[in-house]
């Protein structure tokens, strides 16, 4: 059975990967769900416009970031046994 490819939103310095993007990966990056997404998106509709088809495009998400700020994503660390 084929497995779905994880997707990649962060480089390896935890820095978002910018390119357009549907509603539910915003809500995996900013960590907020759909319900919520929309309404930061609606309050700032004017300023981000409207997507095309399902994606926002790179400048919609680079206008995102300026309104609702960068996410951050922290690698996990390896934890080591000490004995």
């Amino acid at each position: 059975m084929h497995q779905r490819k994880h997707k990649q939103y962060f480089d390896p310095d935890g820095r978002l990967i910018v390119k357009p993007y549907r509603i539910v990966d915003l809500c995996v990056i900013f960590d907020i769900d759909r319900k919520t997404m929309r309404s930061w998106i609606k309050a700032h509709s004017g300023e981000i416009g409207e997507r095309i088809g399902n994606y926002y495009s790179t400048l919609q998400v680079e206008c995102m970031l300026t309104k609702f700020g960068r996410p951050y994503y922290q690698m996990p660390t390896t934890l080591s046994k000490t004995g």
